[in-house]
């Protein structure tokens, strides 16, 4: 394909010396260069520059719609909204309105034992215009 490379699947964390490791147990699954992606690329108020860290533990998520009757942001604002309410996810005082959030990144990871897996990281619109990307809920599909 001609044109700039946009992300890299994994590759090592690379984070500026003040900046705390975010990881918290997860995976480095992909990263994107902000920069690099054409400004219309998704209808999203993303950052001009800067890099874009998505990371997940496949091994870690429950398949949280085994059926696929939600789709990804119906099915992370419901789950993220539950997770607030039983405080595992610091809330934002806000209903969670599946309305009010976007599709960030799909991944379909082709690990061994979790062939037929979807994993979503989605988030709130308001979020990525106040560039809070550390609200991402990242949930996972899978129809083995």
């Amino acid at each position: 394909m001609d044109g700039p490379v946009v992300g890299h699947f994994g590759g090592p964390l690379m984070l500026p010396a003040d900046v705390t490791d975010p990881r918290r147990g997860q995976h480095l699954i992909a990263s994107i260069d902000l920069a690099a992606l054409p400004e219309d690329a998704t209808g999203l108020p993303l950052p001009p520059d800067g890099r874009l860290l998505l990371f997940a533990h496949p091994d870690g998520l429950a398949a949280i719609d085994e059926y696929g009757e939600l789709d990804p942001v119906t099915s992370s604002a419901t789950w993220a909204a539950k997770s607030e309410e039983q405080g595992i996810r610091p809330g934002t005082g806000e209903r969670a309105n599946p309305a009010d959030w976007v599709l960030l990144a799909q991944w379909l990871p082709a690990i061994s034992g979790l062939e037929g897996a979807f994993v979503h990281w989605a988030i709130r619109r308001q979020d990525v215009g106040a560039r809070r990307f550390d609200r991402v809920y990242v949930t996972m599909f899978f129809a083995p």
